[in-house]
């Protein structure tokens, strides 16, 4: 049985698996039921893995992407194509985005043009 702290790694296992038996949790990681048990007890309750929102819902897009066309097979993903609108709007804010100094000196200029 392993000793000391539980990794990074070993703790985010366990927040997302706290609906399974403490014993079960202690013997897939090779630890002792009670910092298990000590580790689930510090975990706020509104973020256990059941109660976890899904995270497509609370995605909210930048209004840039409502103007991409998408293209859906099912609810998958499939193409995103940027319209006209889109484009436009990225030559409108260019100036804004190109004005720093590291972004300059990383635009390949041929010929110094």
């Amino acid at each position: 049985m392993k000793r000391g702290r539980l990794s990074k790694v070993e703790k985010y296992y366990i927040e997302g698996n706290s609906n399974m038996p403490v014993a079960e949790l202690a013997e897939l990681l090779d630890r002792g039921e009670e910092i298990i048990q000590k580790h689930i007890d510090t975990i706020p309750k509104t973020t256990t893995a059941s109660q976890q929102p899904a995270k497509e819902e609370e995605k909210d897009e930048a209004p840039f992407f409502k103007l991409m066309g998408r293209k859906k097979r099912g609810d998958e993903k499939v193409a995103t194509v940027m319209t006209r609108a889109a484009s436009e709007m990225a030559d409108d804010t260019r100036p804004k985005r190109v004005l720093n100094k590291k972004l300059q000196k990383s635009i390949h200029k041929p010929f110094n043009r």
